[in-house]
């Protein structure tokens, strides 16, 4: 046979059987059914993803959820997972039941005396604060026997930063039990 009849042969017969096996390779990793060449978009790609949860921060729940408002004192402040969470003491308020309290609240008016009494002594509550949650700090002010208030909203995260342990307030909360508002007792 002249030059055109034959295929030049390699000199190893392993590297015959390498050539061979490659070829056979491409046939069938180039062609679909029915012959024609997959494109790019018909390649089929399976990527495994590996969720860890060592050392994953948690978002912060709310042991108030299903409540309006509640009255108490901050035992604490942290961040969790970025939020802000205070430690809430729960109180009550004299004459108001709880039910009343979480679902309508009360009315923030000077007064003199005691209004509110501390409800227990070892349970706190975890509470987060939702962000752009503002605390009115009343004051309240006396005209003679006149009883009046003055008010300023302030940002609740700065006020938290040195929170008054003994500043009773009235905490109001928005559907996921995170806190909006916190008011302070104008007690004279």
């Amino acid at each position: 046979m002249g030059l055109l009849g034959r295929a030049p042969q390699p000199r190893h017969p392993g590297v015959r059987a390498v050539i061979c096996c490659c070829a056979v390779a491409l046939a069938l990793t180039g062609c679909a059914s029915g012959g024609n060449p997959r494109t790019d978009a018909e390649r089929v790609t399976v990527t495994e993803s590996v969720t860890s949860t060592a050392g994953a921060a948690t978002t912060p729940s709310s042991e108030v959820k299903g409540r309006t408002y509640d009255v108490g004192t901050v035992s604490g402040v942290k961040r969790v997972a970025g939020e802000l969470v205070l430690q809430l003491d729960r109180w009550t308020v004299k004459g108001v039941s709880d039910a009343k309290l979480a679902k309508d609240g009360i009315t923030i008016t000077p007064h003199t005396g005691d209004r509110f009494t501390n409800q227990n002594n070892d349970k706190l509550r975890t509470v987060p604060v939702a962000p752009g949650a503002t605390v009115v700090v009343n004051t309240c002010v006396k005209s003679g026997d006149q009883l009046g208030l003055t008010s300023a909203p302030q940002d609740a995260a700065s006020w938290l930063k040195d929170a008054d342990p003994k500043a009773v307030l009235l905490l109001t909360y928005d559907s996921s039990g995170r806190i909006v508002r916190m008011d302070t007792d104008p007690r004279c």
